[in-house]
């Protein structure tokens, strides 16, 4: 029997998951969101985040740091079976 997954790739700066699968998880508007002085803010914190999509199946399955000269950000990788 061949298993089916689903995936997640979530963006995380700050402390906070900023997209999931490409999409900007504040909940302001990103346009908006970019001129604040913490653009990341109406966005989910980590912990808050996997908390609420443990409960429908996701595991966190691997991490990456991606660092840059101006920046650095993590990437969580999660799935979950279908």
């Amino acid at each position: 029997m061949t298993r089916m997954y689903d995936y997640k790739v979530c963006n995380v700066q700050a402390g906070h998951v900023t997209f999931v699968n490409g999409d900007w998880q504040g909940h302001v508007p990103l346009a908006a969101a970019a001129g604040a002085s913490d653009p990341f803010a109406s966005c989910p914190d980590v912990w808050a985040y996997l908390q609420r999509v443990g409960p429908d199946g996701w595991e966190l399955v691997a991490t990456v740091v991606h660092t840059t000269p101006e920046s650095s950000y993590d990437v969580l990788y999660l799935k979950r079976e279908l």
